[in-house]
């Protein structure tokens, strides 16, 4: 298992980490920010990063292939890191991996990749919250804050594992969250109030080149029919991990659904959904489990989830989202 870690988060790392500084919608800003060491473009909420950016810049003398390098290493590096501490085998591990990069999780840090890094270290911190070990919890969801403030959302994550998890306490959630996302520019309205630099995703709810797109609502959907096949086949409350997982993917998917043309809401919807490519296989074995040709429905339910990924994967680099096609490469990095 650790071999396969080790070796799947070099390969990944460098991939995301060699690309040229055009591979990416906010790669040439995030360059252009870090050859500069502008520090003034969201000052609220992105200390961490800063110094980030600073340390590199000082030691490599503003070498941005180490930089954007270092993003990605790290990005991939706390996703798996969270994977082995949530006790995944290799089974759960290779199809979380696989909807990690085919779900698009993995090509949105192309793009996305300060907040993206901050998803994964959010993750990581919310796997300490799991554990009990506060301190450890605390100190790096302050980190994913101070790398992207929306990680204040990963907060919702630490409730979610001290609710007692039941049928009524995911009714309520479920109504909860639908009654606040009916009310989708409210709540994006005060929190603009607190982060000025996300105005620009106010008018774009519904329409304009902010707004959603890459089918979320056919992936919202496709995460709720996972839930729901689960919580009626299986014991979705069992375990700490698993109920978690199940509510956490509940309630991203809803995101995804309702607030399928905001932008904003997609990226608040990913500190949930991370925890579906660790839902999903363990979802899978344990519906497995019910039949007696456990094996045969395991590769159906296997199947469903490959071809799925594959489809949802090739749509989006055909269509181009997050401007990765043409990939290419700076060789200029080993010179």
């Amino acid at each position: 298992m650790r071999t396969y870690y080790v070796f799947i988060t070099i390969q990944l790392s460098l991939v995301m980490g060699l690309r040229d500084y055009w591979i990416g919608t906010d790669t040439r800003q995030y360059v252009g920010i870090f050859l500069s060491q502008d520090t003034s473009f969201n000052g609220n909420g992105v200390a961490a990063y800063n110094f980030l950016s600073k340390t590199i810049w000082n030691l490599t003398n503003g070498n941005y292939h180490v930089f954007l390098l270092a993003l990605s290493f790290l990005t991939v590096l706390f996703f798996i890191l969270s994977l082995q501490k949530l006790k995944s085998d290799f089974f759960e591990s290779f199809i979380a991996v696989f909807i990690y990069i085919s779900f698009y999780f993995y090509f949105d840090s192309f793009n996305i990749q300060r907040q993206m890094l901050a998803v994964s270290i959010a993750m990581f911190a919310t796997c300490f919250f799991i554990e009990r070990k506060y301190l450890k919890a605390l100190t790096f969801f302050l980190l994913a804050v101070g790398i992207h403030s929306t990680a204040l959302i990963a907060l919702l994550n630490f409730a979610l594992i001290k609710i007692k998890k039941d049928k009524k306490s995911l009714v309520v959630s479920m109504i909860a969250l639908s009654i606040m996302l009916a009310n989708v520019n409210i709540i994006l309205q005060l929190f603009t109030e607190i982060f000025s630099h996300y105005n620009m995703y106010i008018s774009t709810v519904g329409s304009g080149s902010l707004a959603a797109g890459g089918g979320a609502l056919i992936l919202g959907l496709f995460f709720i029919l996972i839930a729901g096949t689960a919580f009626f086949m299986t014991d979705a409350f069992s375990s700490k991990i698993y109920s978690f997982t199940f509510f956490a993917t509940v309630l991203g998917s809803l995101f995804y659904i309702i607030g399928m043309n905001s932008q904003m809401l997609i990226r608040i919807a990913d500190y949930f959904l991370i925890f579906a490519p660790v839902f999903i296989p363990r979802a899978i074995k344990k519906i497995s489990n019910r039949f007696l040709q456990k094996n045969i429905v395991n590769c159906f339910c296997c199947a469903i989830v490959l071809i799925t990924g594959l489809t949802i994967m090739t749509y989006k680099l055909l269509n181009n989202f997050g401007d990765i096609v043409p990939y290419s490469s700076d060789i200029r990095f080993w010179m």
